[in-house]
């Protein structure tokens, strides 16, 4: 059993906006998806991305038998 989720978004604090753009891209074949942030360091005159995502995994309980569907 694994459960995943997308972060929060953590660039927007008492409304300003963020500096960076996100988007969610999502794997056609898997339905997974992650959170893209890209962004821009002008000081440095580079671009940068970075992909994100959560994930938990537990033992799932033999005794019990319910089935998990994806929501």
């Amino acid at each position: 059993m694994v459960a995943t989720r997308l972060p929060n978004d953590y660039a927007m604090q008492d409304g300003v906006p963020q500096t960076a753009v996100q988007e969610v891209v999502t794997n056609p074949h898997t339905g997974m998806s992650v959170q893209l942030t890209r962004f821009v360091d002008h000081k440095l005159g580079k671009s940068y991305a970075r992909a994100a995502w959560m994930l938990g995994a537990a033992a799932g309980q033999t005794a019990s038998l319910q089935r998990l569907k994806s929501a």
